[in-house]
């Protein structure tokens, strides 16, 4: 799975490669800088699909800490 992360014209993006577990964790630290007063932040997992119908595949990228 690969995880990107937008802030304004900024951009970075994260590989992670499965474990077979379902509480492993890896963290990743993101930094950027604000160009203005108001920056949008965005994250988009790639490669990485879930179905609204199906509650019980719904997983992936958390956000914490922010």
């Amino acid at each position: 799975m690969a995880v990107m992360a937008f802030a304004g014209d900024q951009a970075q993006n994260f590989h992670y490669s499965p474990t077979g577990n379902a509480t492993s964790q890896k963290a990743a630290n993101v930094t950027f800088t604000a160009r203005a007063d108001r920056t949008r932040v965005a994250f988009y997992s790639v490669y990485y699909n879930t179905r609204s119908d199906d509650h019980s595949s719904l997983c992936g990228p958390v956000i914490d800490d922010v």
